[in-house]
């Protein structure tokens, strides 16, 4: 089972798997309409660390990159 299987299988409202390679918007895995958006240029399209099921993904460095979505929490 990967581990996209797993995440799915717990049924989030949302889930972002960072697999963009262009733009600044991280989509909504799930097809929502809470996406994010990417700051400080983070690397898109980078080797993913294990190449299953998806051969690219978005490389962060932890201190100036970063990817901001909405708070969707209710009170």
């Amino acid at each position: 089972m990967s581990s996209r299987d797993v995440i799915l299988a717990s049924s989030p409202s949302l889930y972002w798997r960072l697999l963009e390679t262009a733009g600044t918007t991280a989509a909504d895995e799930l097809g929502g309409a809470v996406t994010g958006t990417y700051g400080g240029s983070p690397g898109l399209n980078t080797a993913s660390a294990n190449q299953r099921p998806d051969p690219s993904a978005v490389r962060l460095n932890g201190a100036t990159q970063s990817v901001v979505c909405a708070d969707t929490s209710t009170a």
